[in-house]
């Protein structure tokens, strides 16, 4: 009889035990599950910052890292008889609208090449295009990495996006 009570005490901590680490490992598993999607996302985010005024989010870093690649790739002294990309354009409305128009152009420009190559561009992202067309050469190297850091900034993008951060995206894409 003792043995039975000592062993329905045992089990009762054993399932108490459970009931407490059942969420923590959940989210462990969960985490590691979906790791490289959480540090993807994180990258996305740019800087955190937290402080008495609140949270605050900042994708900077994102805009100052495809900088560097634009002013290593596409130097101050590029050619004006440089073959470009697409016709400069004027983009009007507010950031978040001037961001879904030089995405949407980028897309189409992309589209046009694909099907002037006889890829068919249907049900493709922009930078699938993009990989497909500098895969053939149709696009250079140089500018892929162009394409693929500008669709990477503008996916980062966050609604509180600065009309001067707008215009910083426009001269690189304009510089393509």
């Amino acid at each position: 009889m003792k043995f039975l009570v000592l062993a329905a005490l045992q089990i009762d901590s054993v399932l108490k035990l459970l009931e407490i680490i059942i969420w923590p490992a959940t989210l462990f598993v969960i985490i590691l599950l979906f790791r490289k999607q959480f540090k993807d996302a994180m990258e996305r985010l740019g800087s955190f910052k937290a402080d008495a005024t609140g949270i605050s989010m900042s994708f900077e870093p994102k805009l100052d890292a495809a900088k560097k690649i634009f002013s290593a790739l596409k130097p101050e002294g590029t050619a004006k008889s440089a073959v470009s990309l697409h016709e400069s354009t004027s983009f009007t409305g507010s950031p978040q609208e001037q961001l879904r128009q030089i995405k949407t152009e980028l897309h189409n420009s992309l589209v046009e090449l694909a099907e002037e190559a006889n890829i068919n561009p249907s049900g493709n992202s922009t930078a699938a295009l993009n990989r497909e067309l500098a895969d053939r050469s149709i696009v250079k190297k140089d500018s892929y990495h162009l394409i693929e850091a500008l669709l990477d900034v503008i996916s980062a993008a966050p609604p509180s996006i600065t009309q001067s951060q707008v215009s910083e995206i426009k001269q690189m894409y304009n510089s393509i």
